[in-house]
């Protein structure tokens, strides 16, 4: 039965629901444009390590507005290549700097490269980073949301900087315009973060969440208000939150009745396609075919119900 399965894996439909636009293709599909050996990196000792990786070995070759759209490009064609169906890409408010700090043009561009693509569902998020910038960051992610085309919002970054609180307007506007909200929480963060979080923006979904895994009575109040937990277990492994696959706590939280997806995060920086978590979590007994399956058919099943 596993042999089939591993067979037939990247023959079904699939979603991607925590994948950040332009760090979303294969290292090897990278080296293949740029005509070099990038050298994958197994482990990350923080987001700071990570993002300068990125710069050094990805941003170095794909230079302003032509180098991001390349990159969005790649990402698309290596999910639809993977077989996803939905994608819900994720674009920084801080990329708006390479058009200008022109919402229209940011915007119109990506609705540009989406309608190249009729054989994928691309849902757009606006993706706020937590920087030292965020106020600037806040204010054009308000002024994105007035052209109704984003789907989702979401806060990224290092989550223990910048209290959250600073988000909140931002995330009545987006609820009001009946946006899905998320928040990278829970990564770093501690299981109460995350409840916390979740009651001031009342978040729809989280991003990552695994050490809600820490506390039963989080564990439970995810479960109570159907909050969904985005989980990127290559990612997780890689930034050295999680000892190792077989210890994912995924497992657990599955076990107690909240709704998990597998995602890639950061395909470019983790190289590891949405196929590829799957069989990741099967071949260290995470979980069997059947559950991987279940967890496939339901998430599909949600993005249908959600995005139709």
């Amino acid at each position: 039965m596993e042999s089939i399965y591993i067979a037939n894996i990247m023959k079904k439909e699939k979603c991607d629901l925590h994948c950040h636009a332009a760090r979303g293709a294969g290292i090897e599909y990278i080296n293949k444009i740029i005509n070099r050996k990038i050298v994958e990196k197994q482990r990350f000792h923080s987001i700071n390590e990570m993002d300068k990786w990125f710069i050094n070995n990805i941003e170095a070759y794909f230079n302003g507005k032509e180098g991001y759209e390349l990159l969005i490009h790649a990402t698309i064609k290596q999910a639809i290549e993977d077989n996803v169906k939905y994608l819900e890409l994720s674009f920084s408010i801080e990329r708006v700097k390479l058009y200008d700090y022109s919402i229209e043009a940011f915007i119109e561009s990506i609705r540009n490269i989406i309608r190249q693509y009729s054989d994928i569902n691309i849902i757009p998020e606006i993706a706020v980073p937590k920087t030292s910038d965020y106020k600037r960051n806040i204010y054009y992610a308000k002024e994105s949301l007035d052209y109704n085309f984003f789907r989702s919002v979401d806060i990224v970054g290092e989550e223990l900087e910048i209290d959250f609180e600073n988000f909140k307007e931002l995330y009545r506007i987006a609820r009001k315009k009946r946006l899905r909200l998320r928040a990278h929480v829970g990564e770093f963060g501690s299981a109460e973060s995350i409840r916390q979080t979740c009651d001031l923006l009342e978040l729809d979904e989280v991003q990552h969440g695994i050490h809600a895994s820490d506390s039963l009575e989080v564990i439970q109040y995810l479960r109570n208000n159907k909050i969904q937990l985005n989980i990127c277990p290559t990612s997780n492994v890689r930034m050295g939150i999680v000892e190792n696959y077989n210890n994912h706590p995924i497992r657990k939280l599955y076990n107690m009745g909240i709704i998990v997806t597998i995602n890639t995060d950061d395909r470019l920086i983790f190289n590891h396609s949405v196929t590829e978590e799957y069989l990741e979590l099967l071949k260290h007994n995470v979980f069997s075919v059947y559950e991987l399956d279940n967890i496939r058919a339901t998430t599909i099943k949600r993005c249908q119900e959600l995005w139709k």
